[in-house]
C-alpha cells in the first residue's frame, strides 16, 4: 500500500517536518507490512485553516448542490470498492465477506443521510409559542467540525460522521484511527475526485495525541467522536473551557440480549455469539 500522506486544502502533502511515523502492519497476518505512515502536529493548524477558509464557500451552497457533490462522493466511493474491501480485510483483519459488508454500508449510508437526514433539521414556526408572540427555529451551519473515528469500522464510522456535517453546510478535519491509515486515506481519494471546495473535507494522519491536539485547537466548532469512554470523557474534560464547541460523542455500545422463555437456545447461543464476538 502506497501512502500519500495527509489531505488537506484539496491535495495530498507529505509533512516537512514530521513528528513521527509508525509501521502498519495486518493484525490477520504480521508478515503482512503494510507501508510506512508518517504524521507531523504541524499539520493540524494547516488543516483548520484549510477548513475555515472553504466552510465561507461551502455554507453557501443550496441543500440541493450540497446533495449533489455528495451523491459524486458516493459514486466515487462505489469506483474504489475492492480497493476499499483489501484494504480493510488487510488493515483490520476482517474476513472478506464482512468487509464487503462494511463497504456497501457505507455506501448505502449516504443514501440515507441525504434521503431522510435533512427533514429532521427543517425550520419551523410556533405561530402563538405565547400571548402575540410567535417562535420560530432556524437552523445554521456551526463551522468546522473534527472528526475522530475508531478501528472496528473505520469506512462506515467515518462516511457516516461526514456526511452528515457537510450535509448541513460545516466543514470537516478528521483524524482516523491509525489503525486503518490507507482505507482512510481511499476515502480521502474520492472526495478529491468529487470535486468538492478545496478544504471542505480534510484528513490528517497520527495517533491520540494528534486528535487531543485537534479536539483543543481553537478553530474548531464542534467534535465528532466515536470510541471509548475512557477518550470520550478525555475530550470533555480537555474542552471544558472551549465552550463554544458542540460535543456529540459515541462512546461505545454494550447492548443487552433479553432471552425469553420461549427462544430456541441454539439460535440463542448461535447469535449472542456473533452479536459479541464476530469482529
Amino acid at each position: 500500500m502506497a501512502f500519500s500522506g495527509d489531505f488537506i486544502g484539496g491535495e495530498f502533502r507529505w509533512a516537512v517536518d514530521p513528528t513521527g511515523e509508525w509501521q502498519a502492519k495486518s493484525p490477520a497476518d504480521l508478515a503482512d507490512d503494510l507501508g510506512r505512515v508518517v504524521y507531523s502536529y504541524s499539520a493540524i493548524p494547516l488543516a483548520v485553516q484549510a477548513a475555515r477558509e472553504a466552510f465561507a464557500v461551502w455554507r453557501k451552497r443550496t441543500p440541493s448542490e450540497r446533495m449533489d457533490a455528495l451523491k459524486r462522493v458516493q459514486g466515487c466511493l462505489m469506483k474504489r470498492d475492492k480497493a476499499l474491501i483489501e484494504a480493510i480485510q488487510r488493515e483490520i483483519g476482517k474476513p472478506q465477506w464482512e468487509a464487503r459488508t462494511e463497504v456497501v454500508a457505507m455506501i448505502n449510508k449516504i443514501d440515507i443521510s441525504l434521503s431522510e437526514g435533512l427533514k429532521w433539521i427543517k425550520d419551523f414556526e410556533i405561530p402563538d409559542l405565547m400571548d402575540h408572540t410567535r417562535g420560530t427555529c432556524r437552523y445554521r451551519p456551526l463551522g468546522v467540525f473534527a472528526v475522530l473515528t475508531p478501528f472496528p469500522f473505520p469506512g462506515v464510522s467515518l462516511v457516516g460522521q461526514v456526511i452528515p456535517a457537510l450535509l448541513t453546510g460545516n466543514t470537516v478535519v478528521v483524524k482516523p484511527t491509525e489503525k486503518a491509515p490507507y482505507t482512510s486515506q481511499l476515502i480521502a481519494e474520492a472526495f478529491q475526485e468529487a470535486g468538492l471546495p478545496s478544504g471542505a473535507f480534510n484528513l490528517i494522519q497520527g495517533g491520540p495525541e494528534m486528535g487531543r491536539r485537534l479536539c483543543l485547537h481553537d478553530g474548531i466548532d464542534g467534535i465528532l467522536f466515536t470510541g471509548s469512554y475512557e477518550t470520550g470523557n478525555r475530550i470533555q474534560q480537555d474542552t471544558l473551557h472551549q465552550s463554544w464547541k458542540a460535543l456529540h460523542l459515541q462512546m461505545g455500545g454494550k447492548n443487552p440480549i433479553i432471552v425469553w422463555n420461549d427462544a430456541r437456545m441454539d439460535q440463542v447461543i448461535q447469535e449472542t455469539l456473533a452479536s459479541a464476538f464476530l469482529t
